[in-house]
């Protein structure tokens, strides 16, 4: 009794992988085709992706506001800019935890009317030795508004780059950004820096 069961499962599922592919194929065997339809099914999926992150970004922007965790700093709580890193114009540091900050991304492409193409902006990294949960964090923001930070092995990087300049204490300095998505089928926001030469 268990095997036909069994083989009743596999003739049923082997029934739906035959029609399935013979849908995505619309009748034909061809890999052009299945290539094609497999194109036709992201391409129909991408704005549902959009919408979960967004959902993902409205939610952890909700829980932040319910733990009081503000996103956007006074200006009177950031160091003084202690002065501007210039880089090669790479912009190869991607600024991770950017999820959490579609928002205020939003925001900020909204006031400053600046994308990818529209050329680099100015964002800068606040360190702080001082903060005892996580003293080798850097944050990134674009004027007074936090869009993310560094990655862990990013932060390392910068931070030898400060200790290569004798500076140990809080500090903030400008660097070139852009801003990247927002428009078309990018509706997500993502940040990139540029640093010196790794």
């Amino acid at each position: 009794m268990h095997i036909l069961t069994f083989l009743g499962i596999f003739v049923v599922l082997a029934a739906l992988a035959v029609g399935f592919i013979f849908w995505m194929t619309e009748g034909g065997g061809s890999v052009e085709k299945l290539q094609a339809r497999a194109e036709q099914v992201r391409t129909a999926l991408k704005p549902v992706e959009v919408q979960v992150l967004r959902l993902v970004s409205l939610a952890r922007d909700w829980i932040d506001k319910r733990n009081g965790v503000a996103p956007q700093a006074p200006r009177g709580e950031l160091p003084s800019v202690n002065g501007r890193l210039p880089g090669p114009g790479r912009f190869d540091f991607l600024v991770i935890d950017e999820v959490r900050h579609q928002n205020q991304l939003r925001r900020v492409d909204k006031s400053l009317g600046r994308g990818y193409e529209d050329g680099p902006l100015t964002a800068t990294i606040v360190r702080d030795p001082n903060n005892a949960e996580d003293r080798n964090g850097c944050k990134v923001y674009i004027e007074t508004t936090r869009v993310g930070q560094l990655s862990d092995d990013d932060a390392r990087f910068y931070l030898r780059l400060l200790e290569s300049r004798a500076i140990t204490s809080a500090s903030r300095f400008e660097v070139s950004a852009r801003l990247i998505g927002g428009y078309g089928d990018r509706k997500h926001y993502a940040v990139v820096v540029d640093l010196p030469i790794r």
